[in-house]
Order: C-alpha cells, then structure tokens, then sequence
C-alpha cells in the first residue's frame, strides 16, 4: 500500500492540485467540481493559494508537469498490478498520453499540441518503468539482542 501511495497516490494528487490552482477554470476537471458541489472550496482554495504556489512557476511545470506525473501514475499503477512486469498492458497509459498529444498535432484529438507535453509523458512512462522495476533489495533488521535486557 505505501508504494501505491507514494507512486501512483501522490504524484496524480500533485498534478491535480497544480492544474486546480494554476489552470483555468474552463478545464473539464472544473465542472466535476460543480457536479460534486465543490466549486466554493476550490475557488476559496484558489483565491487564498493561488499566488503563493503558482506566481514563481515556470511554464513548464504549470502546464506540462501535471502529464509527467499523470503518466508516472498511471504507468507505476499498471506495473504495480502485473507484480512490476513489463507487459502489453503498459501501452494503455502510454497510447492515452503520448497518443492523445499526438492526436493534437494530426487535429484529430480536440486541444492544442505542445512538444514539452509530449516529452513529460515520456518522460513520466519511463521514470515509472525505471523506477518500479528496479530490482527490490530486502533490508532486515536484526534482532533484536536481549542479552543486555
């Protein structure tokens, strides 16, 4: 369970609150909140946090970050399942990222195409592959000694 949180739990939570305070309210994600009637909260949020979080960010953590750390979770959620496997099943995040941007470039998926975007969903998919299949070390503890005791 720690490991989801920390790679799939987290980094979706941050992206999340980056688009929620830096981004436009015309985002889909802002119409979820009316549905749940949380648009007072958020824009409350975004009325007291807003500046202090987002005024030094640049561009490309604003509006390219949040895919890095979208695919990052998605991706370690899909290794995480398959027991850190490589398997067919990687594709799904990637051809949903990478290929929704790419989609953006042929005027075939509705939204504006931009490199960086493409390189943070690279960039997330490998980072993820990298990390969650890196070869697990145990650490045990020792006894503990009671001789002492």
């Amino acid at each position: 369970m720690k490991t989801a949180m920390i790679n799939c739990i987290i980094p979706v939570s941050i992206g999340g609150l980056i688009y929620m305070l830096g981004r436009h309210d015309s985002l889909k994600m802002f119409q979820w909140f009316q549905l749940l009637h949380l648009e007072a909260y958020i824009y409350h949020f975004r009325t007291v946090y807003k500046d202090s979080i987002t005024s030094g960010m640049p561009a490309w953590m604003l509006y390219s970050l949040p895919d890095a750390l979208w695919m990052y979770s998605f991706t370690s959620a899909v290794l995480l399942s398959w027991k850190r496997r490589l398997t067919i099943y990687l594709l799904i995040p990637f051809i949903l990222g990478a290929g929704s941007e790419i989609g953006q470039y042929f005027y075939v998926v509705r939204g504006t195409y931009d490199f960086n975007d493409l390189l943070c969903y690279c960039t997330g998919f490998l980072l993820s592959i990298i990390i969650i299949t890196k070869p697990q070390t145990n650490v045990q503890e020792s006894p503990v000694d009671t001789h002492y005791l």
